[in-house]
């Protein structure tokens, strides 16, 4: 008798300091989009088979804030210059903030006929007309997206 008692008086004593208040919950909100900060305004690309393997471009953008501390996803994705991005191409999704084309994957970017179907354009003194494109960062977390 002497042993439960002391047994039921340690559970108690345990029960009560074993109970804590819950963990606080964190919801994730969107803050800030990430910002792409490798923009080529104006700036030329030239694709050669010669260069084909060389990065022709290396994209950077600033992290996403979700007001969380964690890892998020990232998608980089290119479109034709004033199409809002209706037919796009997805670079992949990374966690890093950056993604490095080459000059072969601009150029089967440009010739794939369900993306783009860029056709080599000239002008009248036979100079190639260069394709304009737009390219934008998608950061996501879970359910929750954002763009730049």
């Amino acid at each position: 008798m002497k042993y439960l008692v002391k047994f039921l008086t340690l559970t108690l004593v345990f029960s009560i300091i074993g109970c804590d208040d819950d963990d606080p919950v964190t919801i994730a909100s969107v803050v800030a989009p990430p910002t792409i900060s490798s923009e080529l305004n104006g700036s030329t690309v030239v694709l050669t088979e010669a260069t084909s393997n060389n990065i022709a471009v290396t994209f950077t953008w600033s992290p996403a804030d979700f007001d969380v501390t964690t890892v998020e996803n990232y998608e980089l994705l290119m479109s034709m210059a004033g199409n809002e991005f209706a037919s796009q191409h997805s670079f992949g999704s990374t966690s890093n903030t950056f993604v490095s084309i080459t000059a072969g994957d601009f150029n089967n970017l440009l010739t794939d006929p369900d993306i783009f179907n860029q056709t080599i354009m000239r002008d009248a003194d036979d100079n190639i007309i260069p394709a304009q494109m737009e390219a934008k960062v998608v950061a996501s977390l879970g359910n929750l997206e954002m763009e730049s």
